[in-house]
């Protein structure tokens, strides 16, 4: 019986670990960068790449990142502002599993 409980536990540790090295990330760019201002580009897309892939803020296939966003935050799961901010201020909507092709697959 303990087992299922241990993994539920360590799951849920993994997922916000996750969250916050997105957070982080996030930060870390508006921070040294500023927003909306002088942002680096690099920077900006590996920020977004982390939203994107964090499995803790539910599916990102199908939905833009705005809207991801905004579900998190209505279900409780504390995405960072910073991420909104970025999407806001770079045009970039679309997550990665929508901008992706299969031809970039190969």
């Amino acid at each position: 019986m303990s087992a299922p409980v241990y993994g539920a536990v360590k799951a849920t540790s993994q997922m916000s670990r996750a969250r916050d090295e997105a957070k982080d990330a996030a930060s870390a760019v508006l921070k040294t960068r500023g927003a909306r201002k002088g942002l680096d580009a690099s920077a900006v897309a590996d920020a977004l790449r982390l939203f994107d892939l964090n499995k803790a803020y539910g599916p990102a296939k199908g939905i833009s990142r705005s809207e991801r966003w905004h579900r998190a935050e209505a279900l409780g799961l504390d995405p960072d502002p910073a991420v909104l901010t970025l999407i806001q201020a770079t045009d970039a909507d679309a997550c990665v599993w929508d901008a992706t092709s299969t031809s970039d697959l190969l």
